[in-house]
């Protein structure tokens, strides 16, 4: 079972990405788009594993700050071979980066082998993206604020035929 934990987008954030992605298909952009009802942030990405439970036994005692705001920022890319990856910036707000590194830190000491590269937070709006990166700086994503008020443990699963991101654990903030 492939499993990350992140946070859940609010809808009006889903919608407002969703018309922008379809702003650049209508541009030209070619990629895998990501579907929004798939669209979320990444705290953690965990990979195969063969049961979600001790990732959620580990939430459940997990110690959370309190909520907090959450800001998108400029979109960007990650250059990759055989395409980029388009992504929107969230902000790097202390509470976020506290959050992602406490998660990460009690997910290793519990054995988790997890990556080893930087947090960039990052919502990923399409992936093996061949188009002239200027039609992204020419996107016009509007600027979105929510408050966090928990973490999501997700599974990616196939359901016929369709990746989806399904939630299977929602962990309150403090």
């Amino acid at each position: 079972m492939r499993l990350f934990v992140g946070l859940q987008l609010p809808a009006r954030w889903r919608e407002a990405m969703a018309g922008e992605l379809a702003a650049l298909g209508a541009r030209g952009v070619r990629g895998r788009f990501t579907r929004p009802d798939n669209l979320h942030l990444t705290l953690v990405f965990l990979g195969e594993l063969p049961s979600p439970q001790p990732v959620q036994a580990l939430l459940e005692e997990l110690a959370c700050p309190p909520p907090f705001p959450l800001r998108t920022a400029p979109p960007g890319r990650f250059r990759r071979k055989g395409g980029d990856v388009w992504w929107l910036g969230v902000e790097r707000s202390p509470q976020l980066l506290e959050l992602q590194a406490g998660l990460e830190r009690a997910l290793r000491q519990a054995g988790f082998p997890l990556e080893a590269r930087p947090y960039t937070p990052h919502i990923t709006l399409a992936r093996q993206v061949k188009s002239p990166p200027d039609l992204l700086d020419g996107a016009a994503f509007p600027a979105l604020e929510t408050t966090v008020r928990r973490i999501t443990l997700f599974s990616s699963q196939r359901v016929e035929g369709v990746l989806r991101y399904l939630p299977l654990y929602h962990k309150p903030l403090a």
